[in-house]
């Protein structure tokens, strides 16, 4: 996935700018509009998934910046035509925000405690585990699973979407090959203020 790395950091500008953001209307609006959340959390999370396919399978990082360029555009379109029709399925829009909360609650968890494992495996069974469960959750407490979800999801894109510039928050991906192969530095102080800034932000997110 270094060429997925490559290619976010020659570019983070544009992470910063969707991830602050996205970031701050899924905090404080994420459940007054929901029909527009479902569909910017079914695109982002489609951008996602092909970007992963893509650079996990197919492009190195001494790949062409056009070809990421390129990429990114088509995975937009498309996540646009998946964001729109699921916006007529609110039940499974209402699923994967909460399953998307939950899978950065997971990532989050991986770099508090479970890091300590330095296993990657651990960092996808937790993080897909929690966005299992959130997603159910959903199912039976509708409202709260909602609120706490996109309120947490929220706060957690926009300080990530800082962290990009002023730097200081871990590659939750790489971090377990990083521990294990002794890379130095890769926390700080600066990663904890972020923890407790997130937590603030998602209760003051929930309490709009």
């Amino acid at each position: 996935m270094n060429a997925l790395w490559t290619f976010m950091e020659e570019n983070k500008w544009i992470w910063t700018a969707l991830f602050v953001g996205i970031g701050v209307f899924l905090c404080f609006l994420g459940r007054k509009l929901f029909k527009v959340t479902i569909f910017i959390v079914a695109a982002t999370l489609t951008v996602f998934g092909i970007l992963l396919l893509f650079y996990t399978t197919f492009l190195k990082d001494t790949t062409e910046n056009w070809v990421g360029w390129l990429i990114l555009v088509c995975s937009i379109l498309i996540g646009l035509v998946v964001g729109f029709f699921v916006t007529k399925l609110e039940r499974l829009g209402a699923a994967l925000i909460a399953g998307w909360g939950g899978f950065l609650g997971g990532m989050l968890l991986n770099e508090t405690i479970l890091f300590l494992a330095q296993a990657t495996w651990l960092f996808w069974v937790v993080s897909i585990g929690c966005a299992i469960i959130a997603a159910v959750l959903s199912f039976f407490f509708f409202e709260h699973v909602l609120i706490i979800g996109t309120a947490f999801a929220g706060a957690y894109m926009f300080f990530r979407g800082i962290s990009f510039y002023a730097g200081g928050f871990p590659n939750e991906f790489t971090l377990a090959e990083e521990l294990k192969d002794g890379v130095d530095g890769v926390f700080s102080g600066w990663f904890y203020l972020y923890l407790a800034l997130i937590v603030a932000m998602s209760i003051g997110g929930a309490i709009v």
